[in-house]
Order: structure tokens, then C-alpha cells, then sequence
């Protein structure tokens, strides 16, 4: 079966779980300097980025691995780099109680996030 966007639903599959061990395993080596690699690029396309998304986290609960907020928003970076995407990984806080989480934000699409204005962002890579 081929998506519009011309990859196929097991490629994607493929390409989650090799970035979700890339990134747990860079993030474990070299900590919140993993993530904040540049790349030139204003490409958006919000439902392959949706996609890319969706399957990273399906995979993710199913990996053997810890894979939180974090890792999966840095997975899809990953993938999003690999297919010349935009997209950024936004960590942010809130107080009470007290939280930490991850999401990716892509021009006007945020994934992995409720309501964003709960939480103060503390960082954008």
C-alpha cells in the first residue's frame, strides 16, 4: 500500500523504530545535545508529518525501550530531518504540579501536546 506522499506504511514503520533506538541511544551518549542539530529547510507538508508522528508513537509503546515524550519528539526530528521536513522539538514546564514534556511543533501544527499554553517553553531545538 502506498501513501499519497509516495512512502509506504512499512517503510514508515521501518524508519520509526531505527530513529526511536537512534535517538534513545543518542540521547542516553550525549544527553539534550542530541537534538538540537540544524538543517536548512522551510519544507512543511502537516499530513506527512501526521503520519510520521502517529507511527512513531504507535511503535513506541511497543519497544522495549523506555520511550517518552522526549524521545518519540526527537524521532520524529529524526525522520522529519531524513525527508527535509521543518519541524521543531519544544520542551516545556509546568508548575502545578510540577511537569516536563516534549512536542514538535511544524509551522501551525503541533503534535504531542494538548494545550501547549499550559506549559512555559524553556526550549526549542
Amino acid at each position: 500500500m502506498k501513501l499519497s506522499s509516495g512512502i509506504s506504511s512499512f517503510l514508515l514503520i521501518i524508519e520509526a523504530i531505527i530513529s526511536l533506538v537512534v535517538v534513545w541511544i543518542l540521547l542516553r551518549l550525549f544527553k539534550m545535545k542530541t537534538i538540537n542539530w540544524r538543517y536548512e529547510t522551510n519544507r512543511s507538508n502537516p499530513a506527512l508529518i501526521r503520519r510520521i508522528y502517529n507511527a512513531i508513537w504507535t511503535v513506541s509503546q511497543y519497544m522495549p525501550i523506555s520511550c517518552r515524550c522526549l524521545e518519540v519528539a526527537s524521532a520524529v526530528k529524526f525522520v522529519a530531518a531524513v525527508h527535509r521536513l521543518k519541524v521543531t522539538v519544544v520542551v516545556g514546564i509546568k508548575s502545578c504540579p510540577f511537569v516536563s514534556h516534549a512536542w514538535i511543533n511544524s509551522h501551525d501544527l503541533q503534535m504531542g501536546v494538548e494545550n501547549p499554553e499550559d506549559y512555559k517553553v524553556i526550549g526549542e531545538f
